[in-house]
C-alpha cells in the first residue's frame, strides 16, 4: 500500500516538536507494516489568501448593512472582516474565484 503524507503541508503549517515526534514515530510503524511512504503535500500556498478574500467578500454581502447599522454592538473581527469585504474590487474576487476553482483541480489531481 503507497501512502502520501505530509509533515507540514509543504511548509505551510508549524508543529510543536513533540507532535512532529510523534508523526515521525507512526511513519515508522507504517512502514514496519510494509507500507510505502511518500512526502508530498499539494500545492496550497494560496488557499490562506482565496479563503481570506472569499470570507469577506460572503461576510459582506451577508452582513454588510447590519454592520453599518449595529458596529459598536458587534465583535470587531467580524466588521474587519466585513470592511475587507466592502473594500474588495471585482478583479480580487474574480482572482480568488479562479484560484479556489485551481485549488479544486489541483486537490483532484493529488487524490
Amino acid at each position: 500500500m503507497k501512502i502520501a503524507y505530509s509533515e507540514d503541508l509543504g511548509g505551510l503549517l508549524a508543529l510543536d516538536e513533540p507532535v512532529r515526534k510523534a508523526f515521525k514515530n507512526q511513519l515508522a510503524v507504517w512502514e514496519s507494516l510494509g507500507c510505502e511512504l511518500v512526502d508530498v503535500a499539494p500545492d496550497l500556498a494560496e488557499a490562506a489568501d482565496v479563503f481570506e478574500t472569499l470570507r469577506a467578500f460572503e461576510m459582506e454581502a451577508a452582513g454588510g448593512a447590519f454592520v453599518e447599522q449595529h458596529r459598536a454592538e458587534l465583535k470587531t473581527t467580524y466588521v474587519k472582516n466585513v470592511e475587507k469585504g466592502m473594500n474588495l474590487t471585482g478583479p480580487e474576487v474574480g482572482r480568488a474565484l479562479r484560484k479556489q476553482t485551481e485549488l479544486v483541480h489541483e486537490m483532484a489531481r493529488f487524490f
